[in-house]
């Protein structure tokens, strides 16, 4: 099956109520989590849909692009270093993706780091880093 996947900056509140039909949903995963960083860090929110051809949902994740916020502690040395190397890129997701088609799980899977991996490249992220939900 062809599985369409669509990398949003923006999402309304149907991202959060999408959440609640999953037992596996976590609070990280809401479009709330994701603009704390935003407000905090300057970080930028990234939501990763996966849908079927018809339009049905399949997976969704929210992950976060960091410039400065893996830097905040840091010594002004180990700061200057990284910004010179350009270190300080990254993209993070915590306990997703959310799968609600357990039928299309690899597939969906696959879509979701396929478009990580295009973000990464887009972004010139040095490091992806997740992780998924137990279950």
């Amino acid at each position: 099956m062809n599985l369409k996947t669509s990398v949003l900056h923006e999402v309304d509140e149907d991202w959060n109520l999408q959440l609640l039909k999953n037992y596996s949903s976590t609070t990280y995963q809401t479009s709330n989590w994701a603009q704390v960083y935003q407000k905090v860090y300057g970080s930028k929110p990234v939501f990763i849909l996966v849908e079927k051809p018809n339009g049905e949902l399949v997976a969704q994740l929210t992950a976060v692009i960091h410039n400065q916020y893996f830097w905040v502690k840091s010594n002004l040395l180990t700061q200057t270093l990284g910004v010179r190397l350009n270190l300080r890129t990254y993209i993070d997701w915590f306990y997703g993706p959310i799968i609600y088609d357990e039928l299309l799980t690899d597939a969906a899977l696959k879509e979701v780091l396929l478009a990580l991996e295009r973000l990464a490249k887009n972004q010139k992220a040095t490091m992806l880093r997740g992780t998924f939900h137990p279950s």
